[in-house]
């Protein structure tokens, strides 16, 4: 079932994720909707924050946009281990701030550990694209969005920002705002 998605100015976006104990009440539900809404607005990235639960939890599909084939994972109780002194600037987006795309640098090469929906515990390097986008999202877990890398960027955006808080632009996939 795909869901709405979160706008910017709801404080869920700026909560820390709680952490998923196995036995969470209908989390292969959550993980589905997840793929869904995330499919359905035609992003490789979707935190739970931004469907309105506080977890601790994220999708990624890189699969269709990136050409890595079967990188459809979902990532429970993340943490970022290690990481490069090396970066990477690239230029990011994020579903609950449509139209809003700048450089963010981040680590260029990440060891991460987290469960999978099934509770499993994976530890794995990540670099490029998997790692920027892990990154990303694992950031929103974290009450993390990522404006908060360019402080300055956010108060050129002012305008916009104000835009998209007030439901006043375009989207073609079903958002909650906070209007």
């Amino acid at each position: 079932m795909i869901r709405k998605i979160i706008a910017h100015g709801n404080p869920v976006l700026k909560q820390e994720g709680e952490w998923i104990e196995e036995g969470h009440e209908n989390l292969k539900e959550i993980v589905a909707d997840m793929y869904d809404t995330m499919k359905g607005a035609n992003g490789i990235g979707l935190a739970a924050q931004q469907i309105g639960l506080p977890l601790k939890l994220f999708v990624l599909n890189l699969s269709h946009h990136t050409g890595l084939e079967d990188y459809k994972k979902a990532f429970l109780n993340s943490e970022i281990i290690e990481e490069s002194e090396e970066e990477f600037s690239f230029e990011e987006g994020c579903l609950s701030f449509p139209g809003i795309h700048f450089n963010v640098s981040r680590s260029k090469k990440i060891k991460v550990l987290y469960q999978d929906e099934n509770f499993v515990e994976h530890t794995e390097w990540l670099e490029g694209i998997q790692a920027i986008a892990f990154q990303h999202e694992h950031d929103h877990t974290e009450g993390i969005v990522f404006l908060d890398h360019n402080p300055k960027r956010r108060m050129l955006l002012k305008k916009k920002l104000t835009q998209i808080s007030t439901a006043d632009i375009a989207v073609h996939y079903p958002m909650k705002f906070n209007v």
